[in-house]
């Protein structure tokens, strides 16, 4: 026991002392960047807020995100091209488990007219948009419809 926190914390230690060196992702001194991004997701919905679930449980929701980024003909204008893909999940009203997939898709222009030693400020902006899939759609209870929204959807069952 006293071995294996001891590794641990030589490990902490090492990582830590790693992570101290100086990134300048938002330089200019590069042509070609490449980055990834790994996000957790908060699986806040309509089935807790709507249907109350008496036991809310939280499901891991994650977003991965792979971009490159390059100089647009000036070295103060760079172009970022960025997609991704992940996965929002979480419990329905009966207690079952849903998840939705995202893919996400944006491309950036960074503007940094300014070429400084120690601060670089830039401004940015783009679009981007996203496509999205229920793989297992959510199931809702009928507890919280009213009689006319009950009688309007076995209206549109039967048809």
């Amino acid at each position: 026991m006293k071995n294996s926190f001891t590794q641990i914390s030589l490990l902490f230690i090492f990582i830590f002392i790693v992570s101290l060196t100086n990134s300048y992702a938002q330089f200019n001194d590069y042509t070609l960047k490449l980055g990834l991004q790994a996000n957790g997701l908060l699986a806040d919905t309509e089935f807790d807020k709507e249907n109350r679930p008496p036991d809310p449980a939280y499901k891991f929701s994650g977003l991965g995100r792979l971009f490159i980024r390059f100089e647009f003909f000036t070295p103060v204008i760079e172009t970022e091209i960025g997609g991704g893909f992940g996965r929002l999940a979480g419990l329905d009203a009966t207690g079952n488990n849903w998840w939705t997939y995202i893919i996400p898709g944006d491309v950036r222009f960074i503007i940094s007219p300014f070429d400084m030693d120690v601060w670089n400020p830039y401004i940015y902006g783009g679009v981007g948009g996203m496509y999205f899939f229920n793989d297992k759609p959510p199931e809702v209870s009928d507890e919280n419809k009213s009689e006319e929204e009950k009688d309007s959807q076995q209206y549109f069952q039967l048809v």
